[in-house]
């Protein structure tokens, strides 16, 4: 299974700030975890998705660090991922263990 993640690459320092430019990569997860979007009605039966998987490249995380060979996790973005389909997947609770692969950087 491949996913499209929204992932940041580059720091842009701003006077008191700073904020990341962020690219569109291409990972094959070992591992989704969902989570129910409400406890009451349908909301109970939808959920976020979550792929975890090993960085790298140039990713990084939220502190400016190298995720480059650390695991990491991302939300799965359904309209970058038109075919993710989520009832393919064999859940245990709500994590779905996948096998690691290659990996693509979009940039």
């Amino acid at each position: 299974m491949i996913v499209n993640l929204h992932i940041a690459n580059k720091v842009i320092e701003k006077e008191f700030s700073y904020t990341f430019e962020c690219g569109l990569y291409e990972i094959k997860p070992f591992k989704i975890v969902r989570r129910p979007c409400g406890t009451n009605g349908k909301a109970k039966t939808r959920y976020y998705y979550k792929a975890y998987f090993i960085g790298f490249g140039d990713m990084l995380d939220i502190h400016k660090d190298s995720i480059n060979g650390v695991e990491s996790h991302e939300p799965i973005i359904r309209r970058f991922n038109k075919s993710f389909n989520p009832k393919k997947l064999t859940w245990i609770d709500n994590v779905a263990m996948i096998s690691q692969g290659v990996q693509h950087d979009f940039n």
